[in-house]
């Protein structure tokens, strides 16, 4: 009962994507956080026909899979290790109508074989009883049995390379899937007797040499000799002389030592061979350090286990324990990635390079991570705590790096990570505007800084950032004060010094006014000729009076006209032409000194319209004023928040028509003009109307972005939609907008990739 029991759990925690669900039925899941069997039978039926795209057949053709599977009699039924399901079946299964079966069906691992129901196997043909029960037996001869637990892992997890095996006894042991003695221990009696390429003479060698192991130790068989440790360059030296010369260059180039590193295809084009020999010259090299050297492979793997264990699952080139060879190696070269790419390099198979940090995550399952990580932080999930993220990954990885997670989280998905006394590490995103990241900073330092100071610390802080608009935002936002020529601090913390030069703003604002002409507030100032920070604060002030006009530079204007006189001089011409102009033959008629300004002026000044392309008119020739133009703005505000914050400009021109500001004179182009001048708007291609709060163009590159870099050959947008479905109601305007975006490149139009 217990045997049944426990078999019914494995059942219920068995992945779905064994059972191979229809692709919109795996949108499903991943949309309800479904992974396991178990968890897709807890779910009402009601949650998946809910979801768009998701149908009653959809979600019937899936519960008819996993009922199926759930009945049936597994052929192995004692499996109990995770990681036999993920075993390539193609190195144990060798008869050939089994293998057409598998490429037929899809079958690649333990795990999809296991999966798939019997009946669908035998309707292959040439896949009868007979080859359904080789098959089965192959795999209860290879993993039906499982080793002791008392046995101490550092045996189970000894490397069957170290043991010294003949290399053909150890080629054959590899291309099943056996790595380390744990794995060995799993082989029956049978199946190695039977196997090609072990028989009885491997199971001699291999008893022989866990004998040996045993008897004289792990630390004595896998290493002799002395290990220089004071010195990297000592270390190194004694990995060089038993090295021949062209294995120096190798070593030399790949991991970058004295010289920029490079990679395989960089090294076969500086030869002019294949990448496969470069590879074969690499796998040459491993061997022989192995071979003549264990004691420093040994040393090398084990302090850069510790540092991963330490780490909880990442080594990063700054904080690296002192003392330890990898440690000496960063000192020594002044460079802090060198340990990483040499710990990479030599044990390619344990320890992966990405990007800045190394760990022992492969490099397909750790974008498998990044995709689910991505799906789990999406706006909609957010805030979520981290314990629950590592729930969600678990079955991908087990026990989850935890460091290596947040990594990820921080500087791949660009989140933060905060502290709640009461939920503890909560996921969120990170500060959204500039401003207020600014802010953080000033308010950290506690003291005023000087525009380059803080151009510095907003780098160093968000590993970007332009001087430009960050001057943009200190002079906009009404938190910020300009103390002097580049110094900016907290308006909270200099109101006292303003309302002292309050009575003296008033002055020269009155005197600038009754003047009617440009002044400069440092002239005028009493104190222009002492401290220029008083003069600065009078400018402040200056600026949010509305009696003036601040035309930059510390020169005011009064604002006792309702227009400049250029503008006034647009509007006369306009009237005399007494209707719509070709915009661009007036524009040519111009003085051309003045083209670029009256260009700006007439595409977005508030008193021109632009009914049609290259026309203008003046607003006063059409039915809206200002009350209006207030209702055009509610009712565009009204459909849009009907639709999440975007709408196609089609929806947003029914809801104009519906309150009564429509006619047969409104023309998409005409309402697409009102609403960008007089509204706070995103126009998206493909005529669509966002909230411009929402940052819906930047979301929509970011997303595209994500999936380009997913994928290292170029897409085209329907496979960018294809990997990323949140996408798809944006069809028409994301061709646009990826080329629009300047991290994205095209060579045909067609295909892009991430710059």
């Amino acid at each position: 009962m217990s045997e049944q029991s426990d078999q019914n759990d494995r059942k219920l925690s068995c992945l779905l994507r064994y059972l191979r669900p229809s692709q919109r039925a795996e949108v499903a899941c991943a949309s309800l956080g479904i992974a396991t069997v178990g968890q897709f039978l807890a779910r009402d039926k009601a949650d998946f026909v809910a979801l768009p795209n998701c149908g009653e057949r959809s979600y019937q053709t899936l519960a008819t899979k996993v009922e199926q599977f759930m009945s049936a009699t597994p052929p192995v039924a004692n499996m109990s290790d995770p990681g036999d399901l993920e075993r390539p079946i193609n190195g144990i299964v060798s008869n050939s109508r089994a293998l057409r079966a598998f490429v037929r069906l899809g079958i690649t691992t333990v795990g999809t074989f296991l999966a798939t129901p019997k009946s669908e196997l035998l309707a292959v043909q040439g896949f009868g009883e007979r080859t359904y029960s080789d098959v089965v037996q192959k795999i209860r001869a290879l993993i039906g049995s499982n080793p002791s637990h008392l046995l101490p892992t550092s045996l189970l997890s000894f490397r069957v390379y170290d043991l010294g095996l003949d290399e053909q006894l150890h080629n054959t042991l590899s291309r099943l899937g056996i790595v380390h003695v744990g794995d060995v221990l799993r082989l029956t009696e049978t199946f190695m007797v039977n196997e090609p390429g072990i028989g009885d003479e491997g199971m001699r060698s291999i008893r022989l040499a866990l004998d040996r192991m045993l008897q004289v130790g792990i630390a004595q068989v896998a290493g002799y000799g002395t290990v220089d440790m004071d010195t990297f360059s000592g270390f190194l030296g004694q990995i060089l002389t038993i090295l021949d010369q062209g294995q120096r260059e190798i070593l030399k180039y790949r991991v970058g030592l004295g010289c920029q590193a490079q990679t395989v295809r960089q090294l076969a084009s500086r030869w002019k061979i294949s990448e496969e020999q470069v590879e074969v010259r690499e796998t040459t090299l491993r061997r022989n350090l192995e071979k003549r050297l264990p004691a420093h492979m040994m040393e090398l793997r084990r302090a850069t286990e510790a540092e991963l264990k330490a780490f909880e699952g990442i080594i990063t080139g700054d904080r690296l324990a002192p003392g330890t060879i990898l440690h000496l190696a960063a000192k020594e070269s002044r460079d802090s990635k060198l340990p990483l790419r040499l710990a990479a390099f030599l044990f390619q198979e344990e320890f992966h390079l990405t990007g800045e940090f190394l760990s022992g995550v492969a490099p397909k399952l750790l974008q498998n991570l990044k995709k689910r990580l991505r799906r789990c932080t999406e706006d909609r999930h957010l805030p979520v705590s981290v314990e629950t993220l590592e729930s969600d990954v678990r079955d991908l990885i087990d026990p989850v790096p935890r460091e290596l997670l947040l990594y990820l989280l921080r500087d791949h998905l660009q989140l933060s990570v905060q502290i709640d006394p009461k939920l503890g590490e909560l996921i969120n995103r990170k500060q959204g505007s500039v401003a207020d990241r600014l802010q953080s900073i000033i308010e950290d330092l506690g003291t005023a800084l000087s525009l380059e100071d803080l151009l510095f610390h907003f780098r160093d802080r968000f590993q970007a950032g332009q001087k430009d608009r960050l001057l943009d935002e200190l002079r906009k936002d009404r938190r910020f004060l300009q103390l002097d020529l580049e110094i900016w601090s907290l308006r909270e913390r200099h109101l006292d010094e303003l309302e002292l030069l309050r009575v003296e703003a008033e002055r020269i604002s009155k005197e600038i006014v009754s003047s009617g002409e440009r002044k400069d507030v440092f002239e005028l100032s009493d104190t222009g000729s002492g401290p220029a920070r008083a003069s600065y604060l009078l400018n402040d002030h200056l600026r949010r009076d509305p009696a003036l006009r601040y035309l930059g530079r510390g020169h005011f204007v009064p604002r006792n006209t309702e227009h400049s006189t250029l503008v006034q001089g647009l509007v006369t011409a306009l009237r005399k032409a007494m209707g719509e102009i070709p915009f661009s033959r007036f524009l040519q008629n111009q003085n051309e000194g003045r083209r670029r300004l009256i260009s700006a002026l007439m595409n977005r000044n508030r008193l021109f319209v632009s009914p049609v392309p290259d026309r203008v008119d003046l607003l006063e020739n059409y039915p809206f004023n200002q009350d209006r133009l207030r209702r055009l703005l509610q009712a565009t505000d009204g459909c849009l928040e009907e639709n999440h914050g975007y709408s196609q400009l089609k929806g947003v021109k029914m809801a104009v028509e519906e309150a009564g500001l429509g006619g047969d004179w409104l023309s998409d182009h005409l309402l697409m003009d009102l609403l960008a001048r007089h509204g706070r708007y995103e126009f998206l291609p493909g005529d669509m109307v966002a909230q411009a709060s929402l940052g819906l163009m930047g979301w929509i590159q970011q997303r595209a972005r994500e999936a380009l870099r997913l994928y290292r050959n170029p897409m085209t947008a329907d496979e960018v939609l294809s990997e990323r479905p949140d996408l798809a109601e944006f069809r028409t305007s994301l061709v646009k907008l990826l080329e629009q975006d300047p991290l994205v490149q095209t060579s045909d139009g067609l295909h892009f990739t991430v710059i």
